[in-house]
């Protein structure tokens, strides 16, 4: 047993260890795919009769990349199933979804493969049988007949246009207005769209007013010297059809006239011609198509297959993946560990849906369990603040009143050395006023009631705290950014309390380290369930460490602070459902504090 065991592991570690990135696998699905087509260009642009051995190469590259997938299909089966035999969570399931999805990706494929073959060899077949044969070749005759009937046609006019003329060919050449009106009453009647009359050089003598493309210079002198001897001389393009013959022998003239042809007509004759010579040089590789055929559908065929199973294998492992690190995260809640945070790539189904909600409910139980230690913590804080401030502020008021009834009695009377008396009384008092303020802070902290809570306009509550902060630090620039009002259900004495705390903290800030440009801003931003109050300065911001003791009782990082304004803050904060959170701020120096609460809209 342990000689298998020992094996299984040496196996997986060894087909670990074979490192083939996602990437890989795709590029060589790429180029398995570029092959086939790469087969399939040689195929239809091969010179001569296209036989099997022209593709060999093409197809021994195929099954290469073939070889190559079936590798990786086969190391993640195997990986797969020596998983399951070592009891690993989840693998059953994970080899059912695998095998679902192979099973569902396959079917089709062979299926697909298996009709295509039929219907190419049937098509082929269809494809040479004499009716077919016949209407290609009907079709070449209807547009060569057409054109024939239009050659035919202008002959007929262009004899008949000769034998009017002739006779008075003599008289018109010297009217050359009577001449253009003559042909073009002679074009209309026989609906020609060019009708000229040439001497032997080539010259315009005359024209019908409709004649507007002049293309007579492809005519040569052997094409007027055919005209001379009686001949008609025809020229025949994609859309028109000419003649050229002899007007009057006397006079040297030509008659050159032009009928459109329809362009859809000739391009059918065009494309007829060579349906027919394809037709034919099919008809001889008819053997040899069949040939290539089948081993290239063979490859495309091997390649769909297994790019299917690939693919099966691809999604069932993004499918089991989060899955999978759900059952290890709960593994891990179970015995104790609140911190684990499951990171998955967005799927867009449910399976998102069920990340979020078990990473909401290890947040909230780590929440719970923090606001829990941290009552236990200011309990015993509170009990301490309790008993400080009974056994200190009692003798306060007795120092205090002694030490100013001393300099009131004796400063006149001292003679020598009076500053040093009057600067000693000074600091008793001023720390007698130092220790009653921390005494009651001691005591605010230990008698911090529940909130009553009332709905309140948040907007307002946030203006008056700065307003409050603008008339005592006219050189500091206070900004509020939020909407125009925000009811909420909250206490507005604690939470005028947490503003000014926070402002006081962000004030102490610029103040103590003289920025020169001071600056403080608090906004209020809105979303779905949520809505954050976040105030920013521009003052050195938060040290990297012991960020998360800032929320604790009596630690402080100021020289003269009592530790108890954020302590105030976070239990206010944690009151009214909220959080506390320290940050930097974005692009600048600076310190942020961002209090994110949650709430229902009232409809």
């Amino acid at each position: 047993m342990n000689e298998a065991s020992s094996f299984t592991a040496r196996v997986i570690h060894h087909l670990s260890g074979l490192k083939i990135t996602k990437n890989v696998q795709f590029i060589v699905m790429g180029l398995a795919l570029c092959s086939c087509v790469a087969t399939l260009i040689v195929m239809h642009f091969g010179s001569g009769v296209l036989r099997a051995t022209a593709i060999l190469p093409y197809l021994y590259l195929n099954l290469a990349l073939l070889i190559l997938i079936a590798i990786f299909i086969v190391k993640r089966v195997v990986v797969l199933w020596l998983d399951r035999k070592r009891g690993i969570r989840g693998t059953k399931l994970h080899f059912h979804l695998i095998m679902v999805l192979a099973i569902t990706c396959l079917l089709p494929a062979v299926g697909i493969s298996i009709f295509s073959t039929f219907f190419f060899n049937s098509s082929i077949k269809s494809l040479f049988t004499e009716p077919f044969k016949t209407t290609i070749n009907a079709a070449t005759e209807i547009a060569e007949n057409y054109i024939k009937e239009n050659q035919k046609t202008i002959r007929i006019d262009g004899m008949s246009m000769v034998m009017q003329l002739r006779p008075v060919a003599t008289a018109l050449i010297h009217d050359a207005d009577e001449f253009n009106h003559a042909l073009t009453q002679l074009s209309e009647q026989r609906g020609l769209n060019e009708v000229l009359v040439l001497d032997g050089h080539l010259n315009i003598i005359a024209k019908s007013y409709f004649t507007f493309a002049l293309a007579f210079e492809n005519i040569s002198l052997q094409d007027l010297a055919k005209a001379k001897e009686g001949e008609i001389v025809l020229f025949t393009q994609k859309d028109k059809v000419r003649a050229l013959l002899q007007l009057d022998p006397v006079s040297d003239t030509y008659l050159f006239i032009g009928k459109m042809v329809s362009e859809e007509v000739t391009k059918a004759l065009d494309k007829a011609k060579g349906a027919v010579t394809t037709y034919s040089m099919l008809e001889i590789q008819q053997g040899d198509i069949q040939l290539t055929f089948l081993a290239f559908f063979a490859i495309l065929v091997l390649v769909l297959i297994l790019a299917s199973a690939w693919l099966g294998l691809s999604l069932a492992n993004t499918l089991f993946s989060p899955i999978s690190k759900l059952i290890e995260a709960a593994d891990r809640v179970s015995h104790g560990d609140l911190t684990v945070r499951i990171e998955n790539k967005p799927l867009n189904n449910e399976i998102d849906n069920l990340i979020s909600a078990f990473n909401h409910m290890t947040h909230r139980l780590k929440k719970q369990n923090e606001e829990l230690a941290f009552n236990q913590r200011k309990a015993a804080w509170a009990d301490v603040a309790r008993k400080i401030a009974h056994e200190i502020k009692n003798p306060l008021t007795p120092i205090q009143l002694s030490a100013e009834r001393l300099k009131r009695k004796y400063l006149n009377q001292i003679e020598t050395d009076q500053d040093t008396f009057q600067n000693c009384i000074d600091t008793i008092v001023r720390q007698v006023n130092h220790i009653g303020n921390l005494v009651n802070e001691f005591s605010s902290f230990a008698r911090m009631p529940d909130p009553k809570t009332q709905e309140e306009d948040l907007v307002d509550l946030c203006k008056q705290a700065l307003d409050l902060q603008i008339q005592a630090y006219p050189h500091i620039a206070f900004n509020f950014s939020g909407p125009k009002n925000f009811l909420w259900d909250c206490d507005s004495q604690q939470i005028n309390q947490l503003l000014t705390n926070l402002l006081q903290n962000a004030i102490n800030a610029v103040e103590e380290n003289k920025i020169s440009k001071p600056s403080i801003l608090l906004q209020l931003l809105l979303s779905d369930k949520h809505f954050y109050m976040i105030i920013e300065d521009n003052g050195p911001g938060f040290e990297k460490e012991n960020r998360d003791r800032l929320i604790e009782p009596y630690y402080t990082t100021r020289e003269k602070g009592t530790g108890l304004g954020l302590a105030i803050v976070s239990k206010i904060a944690m009151d009214h459902n909220g959080t506390i959170e320290f940050k930097d701020r974005e692009h600048h120096t600076g310190a942020k504090v961002v209090l994110e609460f949650s709430y229902s809209k009232k409809e």
